[in-house]
């Protein structure tokens, strides 16, 4: 120290003896790479959770579209073609199957699916048209591929059962 900033109570850091401001490139590297294993660690299960959910949920929504499409024709054939009113005229058609536990209760397929109760299949136009009835939907809305494979074959069913009592 020189002899002015003794006198004056200051002292000055020497090179030597300063810390440097900004960590070098191989820390920062080093770091960054540190938080992308990490945040990879704690994502991956999340994001694979997520999906199986997600996949859990498809398949049991699918589950139920087929399993209320089943109780439908199992209804009008038994009924020889009376449209179900409510759930409780499809009870009696309810046969819980071996393919998924997700939809072995009538309550889970009225929670996943919508039946329109108003449609009178002996006055629907059953023929392919522009907006063809459709009878069955999932609530949630998604799966519409499925949902329009189910309504068809409905209407084919529906359409096949006219052509037979007409003859």
């Amino acid at each position: 120290m020189s002899e002015q900033e003794a006198t004056e109570g200051r002292t000055v850091p020497s090179v030597e003896t300063a810390a440097p401001l900004k960590p070098n490139l191989r820390q920062r590297v080093k770091s960054i790479a540190a938080a992308v294993i990490l945040i990879a660690i704690f994502a991956t299960p999340i994001a694979g959770f997520i999906w199986l959910r997600g996949t859990i949920v498809r398949e049991t929504e699918m589950n139920a579209l087929w399993h209320t499409q089943t109780m439908l024709i199992r209804h009008l054939v038994r009924t020889r073609g009376d449209w179900p009113a409510s759930w409780d005229d499809l009870e009696e058609d309810f046969q819980p199957t071996n393919k998924s536990h997700r939809t072995d209760s009538s309550s889970t397929l009225h929670a996943y699916v919508e039946v329109d109760f108003e449609v009178d299949p002996q006055t629907a136009d059953v023929d392919e048209t522009d907006e063809p009835p459709s009878f069955i939907a999932l609530k949630s809305g998604r799966l519409e591929g499925e949902t329009q494979k189910a309504n068809r074959q409905l209407r084919e069913y529906i359409g096949k059962s006219q052509n037979r009592a007409e003859k």
